[in-house]
């Protein structure tokens, strides 16, 4: 992306002479100005069928105001990608490697033994991700959400990951501008889960999620977590302690560690490990 905004700097150098003064400047970057550069480069054409859809947010005035507002943002559904991508590109997935990925699941993830996994479901990854971009004092923090398919690695990660939806972090809200887009996003698979689209249509496939990652500040943004990493509980998985007077201090690398003893179920974390209210959408599906 660096290197893409690079060569639009060059080119509008190239052109100054040829176009018209007002002309020139509407089209020229800015050192000091990285957000606007970085904005103007991602946008890339694309193809009626497969546009996003534009869900209504929140996002804070200014980076520096508590002032908000309500904007519309671009959000290219879960649904839109697989049928481009299994439809109209012909990517496939063998069935016995979905087979025996189910298998598996059901061996070892109690949440896989629900009869509504039928084996054939493709598994569907989450994953969201915030990157600072600019450099000394102009930096600038982008906050992403992507859809990747858990049995497919090719070689660029760049092959791998579709971008759902992004937001400038520095207007950002947190889970009030995170959750609107996370209801689309879920309204989406849910439908996908049937093999269907949202209205109706047949996918071809059926596709469940099976995998929600993110770093730190994405989780805890994402669900308004109670236990992370600056808190006495540290630990969203387990009652380990950061504190010199822990029951289950999280130093404790013995070979029977009394934190082992205290893993969350998945209800637990719904129940004790997130905020009781304005629950992500994605507790949903």
């Amino acid at each position: 992306m660096v290197f893409d905004m690079i060569d639009n700097v060059a080119a509008a150098d190239a052109a100054g002479g040829l176009l018209p003064a007002p002309l020139t400047k509407m089209g020229s970057f800015s050192g000091k100005n990285n957000a606007r550069d970085f904005a103007r480069s991602v946008r890339l054409p694309v193809v009626l069928g497969y546009a996003p859809d534009y869900v209504e947010t929140v996002l804070k005035k200014k980076s520096d105001s508590e002032e908000e507002e309500r904007v519309k943002i671009p959000v290219l559904m879960p649904h839109k990608i697989l049928s481009f991508l299994f439809g109209e590109l012909g990517l496939s997935i063998d069935a016995d490697t979905v087979s025996k990925y189910w298998a598996h699941c059901k061996r070892h993830c109690p949440w896989a033994c629900s009869d509504d996994f039928d084996g054939t479901h493709i598994p569907v990854s989450l994953y969201g991700d915030t990157a600072r971009y600019g450099q000394g004092y102009d930096q600038s923090k982008v906050t992403g959400c992507f859809m990747s398919l858990v049995l497919r690695r090719p070689k660029s990660t760049r092959m791998s990951q579709w971008l759902l939806w992004s937001l400038d972090t520095d207007l950002s809200l947190g889970w009030k501008s995170h959750n609107p887009l996370y209801l689309a996003v879920v309204q989406s698979l849910d439908a996908a889960f049937d093999g269907l689209t949202p209205d109706n249509r047949p996918l071809g496939r059926k596709y469940a999620v099976t995998q929600i990652k993110g770093d730190w500040e994405y989780h805890y943004q994402t669900w308004r977590l109670k236990r992370w990493w600056k808190t006495r509980w540290c630990c969203w998985r387990c009652d380990a302690e950061n504190h010199h007077q822990a029951r289950h201090p999280i130093t404790d690398f013995s070979d029977d560690p009394s934190w082992a003893a205290t893993e969350l179920s998945h209800n637990q974390f719904v129940v004790e490990g997130i905020g009781q209210n304005h629950v992500c959408a994605l507790t949903k599906t």
